[in-house]
């Protein structure tokens, strides 16, 4: 796995929000619903996204979740660093074989080592702006 799964809810609920978001707070539980994230799970990770200032939060009639800077602001490595924390040095193997790293390689090492370096580049170049604009898109495709 590239990432957790709850790395994963909380790039689909900024992504989400981001898509929806004009002068008023998003509805948690219409992005939990919309991307069939569990609604007490996706609680906890818009705490943690607001905890390091990706998104605010507003309660009462009209509360809700909005994100705290504009979208092409925030990069997919962001999201993923605050909610998994920083990418280690010493990674598990990608077959299962327990620590991967230059001193104790597996089979796949020097393809993974390329692989993984190439998706870290992806995230830290893909901002979250770039990836609403393509959810959009699709829904209006879909619509037609």
């Amino acid at each position: 796995m590239l990432y957790s799964k709850s790395a994963q809810y909380a790039i689909q609920a900024l992504i989400g929000i981001a898509a929806k978001q004009h002068d008023a707070p998003v509805i948690i539980s219409d992005i939990a619903q919309e991307f069939q994230i569990p609604q007490r799970f996706l609680s906890k990770i818009v705490q943690i996204l607001a905890n390091h200032g990706l998104v605010k939060t507003y309660r009462g009639r009209h509360g809700g979740v909005m994100l705290a800077r504009l979208a092409r602001d925030i990069k997919v490595s962001d999201i993923v660093e605050i909610v998994d924390g920083p990418v280690a040095t010493r990674q598990m193997c990608v077959i299962g074989l327990d620590i991967c790293d230059e001193e104790a390689i597996c089979p796949f090492h020097t393809n993974w080592m390329k692989i993984r370096q190439d998706i870290q580049t992806w995230l830290d170049g893909e901002n979250l702006e770039n990836l609403a604009n393509v959810v959009i898109d699709k829904r209006q495709r879909l619509r037609q």
